[in-house]
């Protein structure tokens, strides 16, 4: 994977994640979010815990 592939990569994880943010901040539940984003729901729990310990 060369840097720029990299790179994009790591941007499309952040918009993901902020887009997952934003969702449950709105009071979205995960299986949700899971399915609008069609991502296994193990990932997006695990962005969710990651989320909560950061709000804390």
């Amino acid at each position: 994977m060369t840097a720029a592939e990299e790179i994009q990569l790591k941007e499309r994880e952040n918009i993901t994640l902020n887009h997952i943010r934003g969702l449950w901040e709105k009071g979205l539940d995960a299986s949700f979010i899971a399915d609008a984003f069609k991502l296994p729901m193990k990932k997006v729990e695990e962005i969710i815990i990651r989320l909560k310990s950061s709000t804390n």
